[in-house]
């Protein structure tokens, strides 16, 4: 089920007679419309059905603001800290649920259990609680995909690599070979370590990429495999990627 039709249910529980407007606020980006799109659909939604609920959302991006993400979530923790009333709802990515959390209601109290047993536990509990408060729930998820050149793989029977080291093999070789044919403009490895929001995320899945086992909990971030994988991060990049290219989108 859906973010639009978990919020609907959540939301019905407060009809009234007289039209409610919630106030929320979000980042998104010029490539992902999906909080903006849920929202739409719910206005949708609710004016068709007389809900008398109506949510108007503030939607920070590059049009609109200079914030990136670390900005984004030093603003939401000053309205908060600061008992800003202006906001119903607030959209953040889950990294900051530990710094927001502590300025938000346990929603334990607040929704029904059936409702909560929508979503993912381990997703409400590592991710949306701070202990055993439910400060938040999961709006929609994001995923990275790695891409790999399956032509330039099947010329030189190589298979798509499944570890880092077969990785970094495959690249060397096929960056070898082509340089002997005059093409030195391949990018072996590009991490997306930018600056931005994407760059936390994809060191975030790198790291979880080097645990122990599949079944393993994400790493400590002080732990000596969280280390080990910074550490692997730095020889992919000497051996196989440029600075540039692995930080690059």
């Amino acid at each position: 089920m859906n973010i639009t039709k978990v919020l609907l249910k959540i939301l019905k529980k407060f009809v009234c007679e007289k039209k409610i407007i919630l106030n929320a606020i979000a980042q998104g980006n010029l490539h992902d419309l999906s909080i903006k799109t849920s929202i739409e659909k719910f206005n949708e939604y609710s004016e068709n059905n007389n809900l008398n609920i109506y949510i108007n959302l503030n939607l920070i991006t590059s049009l609109n603001s200079t914030a990136n993400v670390d900005n984004f979530g030093f603003m939401i923790e000053t309205l908060l800290r600061n008992k800003k009333n202006k906001y119903d709802l607030y959209y953040f990515d889950y990294t900051y649920t530990p710094i927001l959390g502590s300025y938000l209601l346990d929603l334990n109290d607040r929704i029904p259990n059936n409702l909560l047993k929508i979503f993912n536990s381990n997703v409400l509990l590592n991710e949306c609680s701070i202990e055993d408060k439910l400060v938040g729930l999961p709006g929609y998820y994001a995923y990275s995909l790695f891409y790999s050149n399956e032509i330039l793989l099947n010329k030189y029977n190589k298979t798509i690599p499944k570890t880092w080291n077969e990785l970094v093999n495959t690249s060397k070789y096929i960056l070898e070979q082509e340089k002997k044919l005059n093409n030195t403009d391949l990018i072996a490895y590009n991490g997306l370590f930018n600056d931005d929001e994407e760059g936390i995320c994809s060191l975030y899945e790198f790291i979880y990429s080097c645990r122990e086992s599949v079944n393993s909990p994400f790493p400590d971030l002080r732990s000596e495999t969280a280390i080990k994988s910074l550490e692997l991060i730095k020889y992919i990049k000497n051996e196989i990627a440029s600075g540039i290219d692995i930080l690059s989108i």
